[in-house]
């Protein structure tokens, strides 16, 4: 099974299940107490600040504490163990925005049990809050914050956007070492009939025998008669991560030079510098109908603006062609339009072909960027201020109320 799977099965059950019980707890922390509380608070010597900032605070490390506990266990477990479609990343993430929104939940109940003195009315008010949000979210313009919405985007905000990718190869007279992006699954890496070898471009060569390191995140193809100085092609098929995802078609070919031949000449600028530095893929924005790249130096305007060398995945694995490339020579930016996106899945721009000033064609590991509209930071936030909102407002309003 994916990783990505069991921790999001995992983490939905705190959000569906187990959030019925927090809601308990929390929704009945003041309202238990609604006809003793005068005496608890002159018993303890405290003020009203500091009992109701004791519930809040007691309530939320003890939830935050188990649901941490847990994740964490669940976690280090897929991800050990599970099909690895997840990074470290993509879980502390994802743990971290589902133990803000069980915050939100912690502060709400207080704030509910402050509000009404009865626990049946500030439970079942709190459940129909939790359970039924979408509408509520929507209305604000962020349904994406609703308990189901979060659960339905777990699995995509756990796993792992970029599919592996060929960096490059190098070659000696016998053998050629093919270099990846990310760990692959090594019964895929050592299949050499996942490799396509020509030398020179044109004739193919049969390997007989393929070792993959997973260290250096390299197979070492065997068994070939390369000719000196002649370049050698190598296009990969069949090579899957470790979580399944296959090599990025788009990226699954390289090139280099068997040594013994006369090294090529140096590119050069137009400014007279010697530049072999190709650009680099280092931004992504989208709109429903367009995508805007930004590269990290100035391109060939022919080559940025030939839509075929742009390939948009959305979701992942559903190809667009743009219909028009607009290069912006002072920004650096390509806008690509004519296209049909749905912003709430995955936005996959792959990019080839394209070269600088100087001649340098993109290379993979710098080509390839993922858009996703509803990005991590966006939950954090979502969840978070209105969390720090309830508490405020419940202890504001204790410190008010009569006792």
């Amino acid at each position: 099974m994916p990783a990505s799977g069991i921790v999001a099965t995992s983490l939905a059950g705190f959000l569906l299940v187990w959030s019925t019980l927090i809601i308990v707890m929390s929704a009945g922390s003041v309202s238990l107490e609604a006809d003793i509380i005068s005496d608890s608070i002159l018993s303890r010597a405290c003020t009203r600040t500091q009992f109701i900032v004791a519930k809040l605070l007691a309530r939320a490390l003890m939830i935050l504490g188990i649901y941490l506990l847990s994740a964490s266990a669940v976690a280090y477990a897929a991800y050990r163990y599970a099909l690895s479609d997840v990074t470290l990343s993509t879980l502390v993430s994802c743990i971290g925005i589902v133990a803000l929104a069980l915050l939100l939940l912690v502060a709400l109940g207080v704030l509910f049990s402050v509000i009404f003195n009865n626990t049946i009315v500030s439970v079942v008010a709190l459940l129909l809050l939790w359970y039924v949000a979408s509408p509520i979210f929507a209305f604000f313009g962020a349904d994406y914050l609703s308990p189901t919405s979060l659960v339905r985007n777990l699995p995509s905000l756990l796993k792992d956007p970029n599919a592996p990718q060929v960096l490059e190869c190098r070659a000696t007279k016998d053998t050629i070492t093919v270099v990846f992006s990310k760990p692959v699954d090594m019964d895929s890496a050592e299949s050499p009939g996942n490799y396509e070898v020509e030398c020179p471009p044109g004739t193919p060569l049969v390997p007989q025998a393929v070792a993959y390191e997973k260290a250096t995140k390299s197979a070492l193809v065997t068994g070939l008669a390369l000719e000196p100085g002649a370049t050698a092609r190598v296009r990969v098929r069949g090579v899957a991560d470790e979580g399944g995802t296959p090599v990025d078609e788009a990226s699954s070919q390289v090139e280099c030079t068997v040594p013994g031949g006369t090294p090529a000449a140096k590119k050069v600028s137009p400014t007279g510098r010697r530049d072999t530095v190709p650009p680099r893929l280092v931004g992504l924005s989208g709109t429903a109908s367009s995508l805007r790249a930004v590269f990290s130096e100035p391109l060939d305007r022919k080559t940025a603006e030939d839509t075929s060398n742009y390939r948009v995945e959305n979701p992942v694995g559903r190809v667009q062609t743009p219909t028009s490339a607009s290069y912006q020579e002072t920004r650096r930016t390509v806008l690509l339009t004519g296209l049909d996106l749905d912003l709430h899945l995955p936005v996959k721009l792959t990019v080839r072909d394209v070269a600088d000033e100087a001649g340098n064609r993109i290379q993979a590991g710098g080509n390839t960027r993922t858009y996703t509209e509803i990005q991590p930071w966006r939950y954090a936030l979502g969840f978070a201020l209105p969390a720090l909102a309830a508490a405020g407002l419940a202890v504001v309003w204790f410190n008010r109320r009569d006792l």
